[in-house]
């Protein structure tokens, strides 16, 4: 087994979870749409909320990465970072990036000490952003 096929379950598992909703979505629906076995996907992970973890885990980095590429605080006012941000923001919501990440979160939001730890994880995040 390969990183492929974790990235296929990740990947796979974020569509249905924006399509389906989370607490609709079933292990056997990812398997389905993994064509994996059930050994593939515990290989990886433990449980349906350990991939949405992943997921979520892998939306930060990649935002984190494309803050930190228009954020460069050595050579630009912290007015200049805040436009680029804000710029980026507006080119995610134009281009639907993160609508469908956001509907999985809020499809959770009956389970307020999770939401509570991606909002904390998120923040996280952008602190690290900013403290560059």
């Amino acid at each position: 087994m390969t990183t492929i096929l974790r990235d296929k379950i990740i990947q796979n598992s974020a569509i249905l979870f924006a399509e389906k909703g989370y607490e609709n979505t079933s292990i056997n629906d990812i398997l389905k749409a993994t064509k994996c076995s059930k050994g593939g996907l515990y290989h990886y992970f433990q449980s349906k909320m350990e991939i949405l973890q992943a997921i979520i885990k892998l939306q930060i980095e990649t935002y984190s990465e494309q803050f930190n590429a228009i954020l460069d605080l050595k050579n630009k006012t912290a007015v200049v970072n805040f436009n680029n941000l804000i710029s980026l923001f507006i080119e995610f919501d134009e281009q639907g990036i993160g609508n469908s990440e956001f509907d999985i979160y809020f499809s959770l939001s009956s389970n307020d000490i999770f939401v509570a730890s991606i909002i904390k994880t998120m923040q996280d995040s952008m602190v690290q952003v900013f403290k560059k």
